[in-house]
């Protein structure tokens, strides 16, 4: 399975050839989740979806950018699922996995509650980036916080990069009960 992951991650490089940003968000976030599904306990098989969920979740933008003129979300999730498929089935992936890996790579963009727990972490993993790439001011960070991170792991990171945890009234001010930090 790191084979094709692999063979789908120099596909995903060659796809976004000469955009950096692009290149540098896919990577990112299949850091994140990699390390977010292993630390939450995810088995072989939804860690392999996953990953390769994180590889493609943009693969839509270009194509949203000449068919629609723009790339946000909602333009992704219409094209994005096809231009995934297509690369997936390529490369061999299973017929039932690129279908998976397609569902997980729509409903991060169209907003929806996560459907399993390799969607959420997706999710997490992708707003982990987007957090420190949009430099997200302070007041939208907690509440992105309160309303997106569900994992342990997720959460936990999150606080690391952007909150300040240690202060036991700031924990309280969150309203969230969290596990006691490691010094």
């Amino acid at each position: 399975m790191s084979d094709l992951l692999n063979q789908l991650c120099m596909e995903m490089i060659d796809y976004d050839r000469r955009d950096p940003k692009r290149i540098h968000h896919f990577i990112k976030v299949h850091g994140f989740a990699r390390l977010i599904g292993e630390w939450e306990g995810l088995e072989e098989y939804p860690l392999f979806l996953l990953e390769a969920a994180a590889y493609v979740l943009d693969i839509g933008a270009h194509r949203a950018e000449i068919q629609f003129g723009r790339s946000d979300g909602k333009s992704q999730a219409v094209v994005g699922p096809e231009e995934a498929a297509r690369l997936l089935k390529g490369l061999g992936f299973a017929p039932a996995d690129t279908e998976r890996i397609c569902q997980m790579v729509a409903s991060h963009h169209e907003g929806r509650q996560p459907d399993s727990p390799e969607a959420q972490i997706l999710a997490e993993a992708d707003m982990l980036v987007r957090l420190y790439e949009e430099s997200v001011s302070q007041n939208a960070l907690k509440a992105v916080y309160r309303r997106a991170f569900r994992t342990e792991a997720g959460s936990k990171i999150c606080r690391e990069m952007f909150l300040d945890d240690r202060n036991a009234a700031y924990k309280e001010w969150m309203g969230r009960k969290f596990p006691q930090t490691v010094e």
